[in-house]
C-alpha cells in the first residue's frame, strides 16, 4: 500500500488540508491525533493526572479506541462511543500533548497505526509518523506555520463553535504544546531528515491544499503511465480496436466513472444481466478489471484460453474455491481490480437478486474498497443488442464502512445489503434517466 506521512505543530492545519488532499487522491485520511486525543479524554473522564505516567499506563487497557469510516470520514470511537466532537476542545487538546509524551501510550497506539497504514492507501497526520509510525513512507511531509498564525487559525474555529475563548490563552496553550511537543523524550516533534517542509502562514485553505497535493503528487509521480496498471497484450489490444465494435452491438453509457481509484486494490461489485456484462465493464475503465466467472465457461477450451488471456479466472460457484480465493487475494495484493457479480449468476429479467456474501468475504478478509456498479437497460429489463443500457458507478465503500468485525454470518448478510442498497439506488436512478430521454 501507498502512505503519505504529514507532521506538523499543532494548529498547523494539518487534519483539514489532509482530509482534503486524501479525498482529491482518492486515499483514506487517518488523523492520528484523534487517537491521542481519545487517551487524553478517557485518562480525564478517570479523574487521572495525563501527565503522570504511573496513574496513566494501568488504565490504558480499558481504553478501548478504534477509528472507523463512515462515507470516506473517520469517526473515532472510545469504548464503544463516537466521541468525534467530544475530543476537540482545549482541554483534550493539553491532555493529548501530555499522554502522548509518555512511551507507553505511543507503543500502546503504534500497532493500530501501522495496520491502518498496512491495509489501506492513507494520508496520515500526526507528530511523528515520518520519522517512527511510517519511516518508509512514499512521501513525508512537515507542514507548518507561525506560531501567531496557528493560534489566530485555532481561536477563530473555537470561537465559530460558540466557546469563549481568549487569543492570548491560546496563543500560550500552543506554545506550550510546542514544547512539550519537541522536547519530548520519546519521539519528538521534527521533520523527517527526507521531509518536504510546507509553511502556510499566511496562506488560504485552497492554497494550502493544492500545495500539498502538488508535493504529493510530485512525490508519488503521479502520471498518465502511472494510471494505467499493466494489462494482458490480449486485453490492451481488444481495448484499443475494438471500442468501436462494442459500442455498436453493445452501446452503453458511463455515469461517475471518476469513482475508480487510479491506483490500488478495489473491488467492483455488480449486479448481472447479460453475458456481455465483463465486457461492458471492462471497457469503461482504463484498468485492467480480472473476473472471477463461472468455470463452466472455462470447459470449453478455446474460450478457456480466451479468457484467461483476458485475464479472468475460474471459480467453482458454492464450493469455497480455494483456488479462486488465492487468486482473488494475489490480484488484491498486487493492488489490482477484482470484478465480482455480486448476485453469484445472472438475472433472467433485469431485477436485482438476492447477493451472495463471497464478495463482502473477500473484501473484508483482504481490506479491500468495493466500488458499487449497476448495469440498467431501459424499463429495468435485459439488456439487448444495439439497445443502450446505463452503467453507473457509486461512491466507493470503505472496509471499515460494511460493519463486519468478527466475521459473523449476521454480519455477512448486513453488509450484502448495504452493498445492494447502493446498487439499487443507482439502478432506480438509471430507470428514471431512461424516463426522461
Amino acid at each position: 500500500m501507498t502512505a503519505i506521512a504529514i507532521d506538523g505543530p499543532a494548529g498547523a492545519g494539518k487534519s483539514t488540508i489532509a482530509r482534503r488532499a486524501a479525498k482529491e487522491i482518492g486515499y483514506v485520511y487517518v488523523d492520528t491525533g484523534a487517537l491521542y486525543r481519545a487517551i487524553g479524554l478517557f485518562m480525564l473522564n478517570q479523574g487521572v493526572d495525563t501527565a503522570d505516567g504511573e496513574a496513566v499506563c494501568p488504565l490504558l487497557k480499558q481504553a478501548q479506541v478504534a477509528l472507523t469510516f463512515q462515507d470516506g470520514e473517520q469517526k473515532v470511537i472510545l469504548c464503544g462511543k463516537d466521541v468525534s466532537k467530544e475530543i476537540r476542545t482545549a482541554e483534550v487538546s493539553m491532555a493529548a500533548s501530555n499522554v502522548s509524551a509518555i512511551p507507553q501510550v505511543r507503543e500502546f497506539l503504534f500497532d493500530l497505526q501501522k495496520k491502518i497504514a498496512r491495509q489501506n492507501n492513507v494520508v496520515m497526520d500526526g507528530r511523528d509518523i515520518g520519522t517512527v509510525v511510517l519511516p518508509n513512507a512514499q512521501v513525508k511531509i512537515f507542514l507548518t506555520a507561525s506560531p501567531e498564525e496557528r493560534a489566530k487559525r485555532r481561536y477563530e474555529e473555537m470561537a465559530a463553535k460558540g466557546e469563549k475563548v481568549d487569543y492570548n490563552e491560546v496563543l500560550k496553550d500552543l506554545k506550550i504544546r510546542d514544547y512539550n511537543d519537541s522536547n519530548r523524550a520519546v519521539a519528538p516533534l521534527i521533520p523527517a531528515e527526507d521531509a518536504v517542509i510546507i509553511d502556510t502562514t499566511g496562506n488560504t485553505l485552497e492554497k494550502s491544499v493544492e500545495q500539498l497535493i502538488s508535493v504529493i503528487r510530485n512525490g508519488l509521480e503521479i502520471s498518465e503511465n502511472d494510471k494505467l496498471m499493466k494489462r494482458t497484450p490480449l486485453y490492451s489490444f481488444g481495448k484499443i480496436f475494438c471500442q468501436w465494435l462494442i459500442q455498436l452491438f453493445i452501446p452503453y453509457q458511463v455515469n461517475n466513472n471518476e469513482n475508480m481509484p487510479q491506483k490500488g486494490r478495489v473491488i467492483i461489485c455488480c449486479n448481472h444481466v447479460s453475458i456481455s456484462d465483463p465486457v461492458r465493464l471492462a471497457f469503461t475503465q482504463r484498468r485492467q478489471i480480472y473476473f472471477m466467472s463461472k468455470a463452466e465457461l472455462f470447459e470449453n477450451k478455446p474460450l478457456g484460453l480466451l479468457l484467461r488471456m483476458l485475464g479472468a479466472f475460474p471459480v467453482q460457484r458454492g464450493k469455497g474455491d480455494k483456488q479462486a480465493i488465492n487468486k482473488a487475494k494475489k490480484l488484491l495484493n498486487d493492488e489490482q481490480v477484482l470484478g465480482l457479480f455480486i448476485e453469484g449468476t445472472r438475472s433472467k429479467d433485469g431485477n436485482l437478486l438476492q447477493p451472495k456474501a463471497g464478495a463482502v468475504m473477500i473484501a473484508y478478509n483482504y481490506h479491500a474498497p468495493i466500488l458499487p456498479c449497476c448495469i440498467t437497460a431501459k424499463d429495468g429489463g435485459v439488456p439487448k443488442i444495439f439497445h443502450k443500457c446505463i452503467i453507473s458507478y457509486g461512491k466507493l465503500i470503505q472496509p471499515e464502512e460494511l460493519g463486519i468485525v468478527d466475521g459473523t454470518g449476521s454480519e455477512y448478510r448486513s453488509a450484502c445489503r448495504l452493498v445492494m442498497d447502493k446498487i439499487a439506488a443507482l439502478r432506480e436512478q438509471d430507470i428514471k434517466a431512461f424516463q426522461n430521454q
